[in-house]
């Protein structure tokens, strides 16, 4: 488990940009869009709604096989259904606050949260607002000490004015972790956020994992992450 206090006492840099182009170029492999066949001594989901977030730019597509892989444990994985991600935007928010609220009603049930990269994010902040709505929170790669370090920050930054403007405005509230219990995946092959960023801060609820060999934009389908996210989601909800 990596400490978060020293890592912060470190200088935090950008990714080279070499491992950036690396990072992407895994993206043609068959690796990203196949999805595993679960491990038959996984716990089996107990029918409970996990909502899935893809990262920046990026649609349901680029989630669905680990929407399959949590589908075949017995989980009711659904996409967000929010189209691309440009951050935590009035609409995006609004949408997710209404699938949020109505899983709840349906289920009668708390929700799992599982966030890649800028999703991870966006899925933490709605875990910030309602944590008595959410039964859990998965990060992958997720930028959430923040100011964060990454090459998609000058673009994030552009896109600010169309945030919800319940989101917060200063980096102490938004490092401010959800009250919700927490797993935050990270590996040190990121070549979009420096990996520091995606700490959150140990306690009795939030853990941080790292995923060695992964690269940020296969983080989802690393086969230990995925077999850490089973387990995890497998866990009783709290009282």
């Amino acid at each position: 488990m990596q400490n978060y206090k020293n890592t912060r006492e470190q200088k935090i840099v950008c990714p080279p940009i070499l491992r950036t182009i690396r990072d992407f170029a895994t993206l043609v492999g068959p690796d990203y869009w196949l999805t595993p066949k679960p491990d038959p001594r996984l716990p089996p989901g107990d029918g409970h709604t996990v909502l899935i977030a893809p990262g920046m730019g990026c649609n349901d597509l680029f989630m669905r096989p680990v929407c399959k892989y949590l589908e075949a444990l017995g989980y009711d994985a659904q996409g967000w259904k929010v189209g691309l991600n440009l951050g935590p935007t009035k609409r995006i928010m609004s949408r997710l606050e209404s699938s949020l609220f109505s899983l709840n009603d349906r289920t009668g049930r708390r929700i799992s949260l599982v966030g890649k990269s800028l999703g991870g994010m966006v899925m933490r902040e709605l875990a910030k607002k309602y944590p008595d709505r959410v039964r859990r929170l998965i990060l992958l790669c997720a930028p959430v000490q923040h100011p964060v370090v990454n090459r998609a920050a000058p673009l994030l930054y552009l896109l600010k004015p169309l945030f919800d403007e319940s989101i917060p405005n200063s980096d102490e509230d938004l490092s401010r972790p959800a009250q919700v219990p927490t797993t935050a995946f990270f590996t040190k092959n990121d070549g979009l956020v420096a990996w520091q960023c995606c700490l959150e801060r140990p306690s009795s609820l939030a853990e941080n994992i790292e995923l060695l060999g992964a690269y940020h934009t296969t983080s989802g389908m690393d086969p230990f992450a995925l077999r850490v996210m089973a387990e995890r989601l497998a866990l009783p909800d709290r009282v």
